[in-house]
This record gives C-alpha cells, structure tokens and sequence, in this order.
C-alpha cells in the first residue's frame, strides 16, 4: 500500500510539466513570391548598341549578402542585372533598370 501513495505525488508531479506548444512545432510561413510587375516594361535605346530596360516592381526585390539586387532580367537571349533607379526626390523607389547589348543590333521588335 505504501508504493501506491508514493507514485501519487509522482504523476502530480509529471502533470504539471510544461507541454510544448503546438505553435513552437509549427513550420515557418511559406517566403513571399517574386515581386510582380506593376505596369509595362519600356525598353529604351541606350546607345548605338545598348538598349536598356525600365520596369516597376510592386515590391523591391531580395538583395544578395554583399547589397545588390538578388534579380536579373534576359532581353534577345541576354541577361542583365537590375538596378534600382532614383526616384524623383532623390530616393530609391520600387523602379528598376538593366542595360544590355542585344544579340541583334538591327533590334526590331524583340
């Protein structure tokens, strides 16, 4: 009879442990899509050879651990990096460039 008594205490005590939350277990929330365009792209003629790219994101893009922008864009089979363009107050908005030389240099329509 005394063994009864004493795992009494015993299962109280395991009773009143903290049980792990089912939040803490829970997985992270998903990472947000790519930022999605906000109007058209234009694509302008930079130079005798070069054409540049102007477009608006929705969201600034990831940037990479050194500071630049984790995004690219291809034109004609070319790939550009993207840069944030000045705003019109001197800041950075959600506007973006990329200058390239095209595979073509008689352009057209791409």
């Amino acid at each position: 009879m005394g063994g009864m008594w004493r795992s009494i205490p015993v299962l109280a005590a395991l009773v009143a442990l903290p049980v792990p939350s089912t939040a803490a277990a829970a997985p992270p929330p998903p990472e947000p899509g790519a930022p999605a365009l906000v109007g058209t792209p234009d694509l302008v003629r930079s130079g005798v050879d070069r054409v540049s790219v102007r477009l608006r994101l929705d969201r600034p893009p990831a940037r990479r651990f050194d500071g630049e922008l984790l995004a690219r864009i291809a034109v004609d089979g070319r790939i550009a990096s993207l840069a944030a363009m000045p705003g019109r107050t001197g800041r950075r908005g959600s506007c973006y460039t990329a200058a390239l030389v095209p595979r073509r240099l008689a352009m057209g329509r791409l």
